[in-house]
């Protein structure tokens, strides 16, 4: 099945009309190897695509995607949002240090047991295919204690 394929497959499952700027997206995201900012999006898209696509349409395409949990949403909290293609197999977690901006990835594992817990507790259903930890890693909460 080629990239299009699954893009376009994604699209329909959540009920998205398939258009040439959801696809082009999409497609960018899939071929990453980690989070884009919208800015990067677009470059890749202007050296693959013959017509030019602004920056407006890709923030507008993106926002799109993140209400269908098509793509994640990730504010690192330095002003610069990044965004990725989710699998639904495949839960994608994060937990960002505020200090030194290290991320590391947090087993799907511990989310599933948080997720029953919360329904269990406050009969929520929370989201949990992706999801970004704020903190402090243990270097830089080891130099806030001793400093």
């Amino acid at each position: 099945m080629s990239c299009s394929d699954v893009v376009e497959r994604r699209l329909r499952a959540v009920g998205l009309r398939v258009t040439a700027q959801r696809l082009a997206v999409g497609e960018a995201l899939l071929h990453a190897a980690d989070h884009r900012t919208a800015e990067e999006v677009q470059a890749r898209l202007q050296v693959e695509s013959a017509q030019p696509v602004s920056l407006a349409t890709v923030y507008r395409t993106l926002h799109t995607l993140v209400e269908h949990r098509v793509v994640g949403h990730l504010d690192r909290g330095r002003g610069s949002a990044v965004y990725e293609w989710l699998d639904p197999q495949h839960p994608h977690h994060h937990a960002l240090c505020v200090d030194c901006g290290v991320e590391v990835e947090i087993a799907p594992r511990l989310l599933e047991r948080f997720g029953r817990a919360v329904m269990a507790e406050s009969r929520f259903t929370p989201f949990l295919d992706h999801l970004a930890l704020v903190g402090r890693c243990a270097a830089c909460e080891a130099q806030t204690r001793s400093g």
